[in-house]
Parts: structure tokens; C-alpha cells; sequence
């Protein structure tokens, strides 16, 4: 029995173990650069919310004005096509695709800023004027 395993099993698997090394570390690695990606785009879309954010607050206009929300839109979308232009195309990402996403962290931004103000009709929703970029 002893020589059964070290002569036929022990062999087998270790021939196993040694062609499948390579195919672990491959997907290892194609992991860890999805990953990285994933962990990129994000961060250039928050960059990209943040310069929306700063053409918002610069303009000074309220936020529920369309005009100045989709020139803030624009400059996010800009930004993001100007730093991931592969990644946007590879992905198929439209820009109207790009400017749902930076308007999503757009709002992420406004929601936890403590100078907006979307209230009651009593108070129109503008972007503090003590805020300065």
C-alpha cells in the first residue's frame, strides 16, 4: 500500500499541483489588475465629482439651476474622459453614461455638505457664499 501511494498518487499529484500552479497565478494576477482598475475608476470618478463640485460652487448659482448643474456635469464628465479615455472606451461607458455616474457622486458630495441648502421654498437651494474654491 505504501508503495502504491509514494509510486502512482504522489507522482500524479505533484504533476497536478505543478500544471495548475500557473493557471492559479494567472488568475491571481488577472484579479489583482481588475481590482487596481476597479479601485482607479473610482477614484478618477471622485476626482471628476470634485471638479463638478468646484464648477458648482464657483459659479455661485443655485444648485437647482439647470445651467450651471449640467456646465458642472460637463466639466466632471471632461475630467474623467481626460484621465480614463481607454478604460471609458474599452468599457463602452457613453458620455451620457459618464455624466449619470459623476452626477451620482455629485450628489454623494452635496449630500454630506453642510453649506448646501435644499430646503423649504422659504429657502431656495444655493451653494454657500462663503465657500470659496
Amino acid at each position: 500500500m505504501t508503495a502504491t501511494v509514494q509510486n502512482l498518487i504522489l507522482p500524479w499529484l505533484d504533476a497536478f499541483v505543478t500544471a495548475l500552479l500557473p493557471l492559479l497565478f494567472a488568475l491571481g494576477l488577472a484579479w489583482l489588475r481588475r481590482h487596481h482598475l476597479n479601485t482607479t475608476f473610482l477614484a478618477i470618478l471622485g476626482q471628476a465629482a470634485g471638479a463638478a463640485y468646484q464648477q458648482l460652487v464657483q459659479s455661485g448659482a443655485k444648485i437647482t439651476d439647470s445651467v450651471s448643474l449640467h456646465a458642472a456635469l460637463a466639466e466632471g464628465v471632461s475630467y474623467l474622459a481626460a484621465n480614463l479615455p481607454r478604460a471609458m472606451q474599452a468599457q463602452g461607458i457613453t458620455p451620457e453614461r459618464a455624466a449619470a455616474m459623476v452626477a451620482a457622486e455629485l450628489g454623494r458630495l452635496l449630500a454630506v455638505d453642510p453649506t448646501i441648502n435644499v430646503g423649504s421654498s422659504s429657502a431656495p437651494a444655493t451653494t454657500s457664499s462663503s465657500v470659496k474654491a
